[in-house]
């Protein structure tokens, strides 16, 4: 709750306001803490993964500028993703997410079967950073 005025520097802020996780105070100037505050980094790589046998898994990468390793990755999977693959989005090295696929079918099979030679499909990384 607001307390009396200032110090008497006239600036009429409360001298007993303290600011709470993620918020700094200098003088009269209340501040975000950005270093604190949740932040949301989103990347994009549109990737052509090969045929990949039944019980095999195969990596590509793409560049996700702002990440670092052990960063939570949220995925974001193309719509015609092929039965029987699953996947995982991990960010490999800084600035680079890693997409794994895995095939549990029982024949070997394009991930995106929709999409001709030479066609990317987008697969998308997105990351929170919070207190």
């Amino acid at each position: 709750p607001p307390g009396p005025a200032g110090s008497g520097s006239g600036s009429g802020v409360p001298a007993n306001i303290i600011p709470g996780l993620g918020l700094s105070r200098a003088g009269n100037v209340l501040s975000v803490e950005s270093a604190t505050v949740p932040t949301y980094l989103t990347a994009v790589g549109s990737l052509d993964f090969p045929s990949i046998q039944a019980g095999k898994c195969a990596d590509l990468t793409f560049p996700f500028p702002g990440a670092y390793t052990g960063d939570a990755v949220a995925s974001g999977w193309p719509q015609d993703l092929a039965a029987g693959v699953l996947g995982m989005i991990y960010i490999s090295k800084r600035n680079e997410a890693n997409v794994r696929l895995c095939n549990h079918g029982t024949s070997a099979t394009k991930p995106t079967p929709g999409l001709g030679p030479d066609s990317g499909a987008n697969y998308r990384a997105t990351i929170l950073r919070s207190f």
